[in-house]
């Protein structure tokens, strides 16, 4: 099933979503698991998440203006999301 989410809170869209589509002026600018647009180097190991994102990508920086809490909360959950998905797979 597909389920198309509009939202504008970045933990909302890493806590309910498989994946995130990154619209910049009308247009897809990036599309992908919102852990993989975040980390670089997508092979560290489940206990080693970083506290803020390590890539430079639009969500990146979207994440990376966030309050430092706020940063770390998005990084986990979206980790948490991306490492069970992938176990599931």
């Amino acid at each position: 099933m597909t389920v198309l989410m509009i939202a504008h809170r970045l933990e909302t869209a890493v806590t309910f979503s498989d994946k995130v589509l990154v619209m910049d002026q009308g247009s897809v600018a990036e599309f992908d698991h919102s852990y993989k647009l975040l980390v670089e180097g997508i092979d560290i190991e489940e206990s080693e998440v970083p506290a803020a994102p390590t890539r430079e990508t639009l969500f990146a920086s979207m994440v990376a203006s966030l309050t430092p809490q706020q940063q770390e909360r998005v990084m986990q959950l979206s980790a948490k999301n991306y490492w069970s998905k992938s176990k599931s797979d």
